[in-house]
C-alpha cells in the first residue's frame, strides 16, 4: 500500500468538495476565526486547531474533514508566526524547537493519511476526545 499522497490528490478529495451552506460572510468569519481564535492562539494557544476546525464547520458549512485540512494550514501559520516571533525575540529554544518540528511534521504526514483512508469515522472521535480531554484537565486545574 501507497502511503504517499499527492497534494494533486488531496485537492481532488477534499477541497474541491462543494460546502453546504455557509452561515456568515467572509468578512465576520475573518473577525470571529482570525481575530477572536487568532488572539486566544497567541495568548494561549491550546486547543485553537480544533476552535478553528469548529468554526470552519459551524459558519462556512465545511465537513469535518474538510475543515480539519483547512484549519491545519491555519495552524501552520501560526506556529511560523511564533517561530518568527521568538527568533526576532532572541527567545528561540532551538533543540526544543526542532524536536518539535520533526514531531509536529510526522504527526502531520501521519494525520494527513488517515484523513484521506479513513475520514470521518477517525476524526470526529477524536475531536471529541481531545476536547473532553482538555476541558476535563482545565476544570481539574481550578480545584
Amino acid at each position: 500500500m501507497n502511503m504517499m499522497i499527492s497534494y494533486q490528490e488531496l485537492v481532488r478529495t477534499f477541497l474541491s468538495e462543494p460546502k453546504r451552506k455557509q452561515h456568515v460572510s467572509l468578512f465576520l468569519f475573518s473577525l470571529i476565526c482570525g481575530g477572536g481564535i487568532g488572539f486566544y492562539d497567541g495568548f494561549l494557544g491550546a486547543g485553537a486547531g480544533s476552535f478553528y476546525t469548529l468554526c470552519y464547520i459551524l459558519l462556512w458549512g465545511y465537513s469535518i474533514d474538510k475543515a480539519q485540512i483547512h484549519s491545519n494550514f491555519i495552524n501552520l501559520a501560526s506556529n511560523i508566526a511564533s517561530i518568527l516571533f521568538f527568533i526576532f525575540g532572541g527567545k528561540m529554544i532551538w533543540s526544543l524547537g526542532l524536536v518539535m518540528f520533526a514531531g509536529q511534521s510526522l504527526g502531520a504526514r501521519l494525520g494527513a493519511t488517515v484523513v484521506l483512508t479513513r475520514g470521518k469515522k477517525v476524526i470526529r472521535p477524536m475531536i471529541v476526545i481531545v476536547s473532553i480531554c482538555i476541558s476535563v484537565k482545565m476544570l481539574l486545574d481550578m480545584y
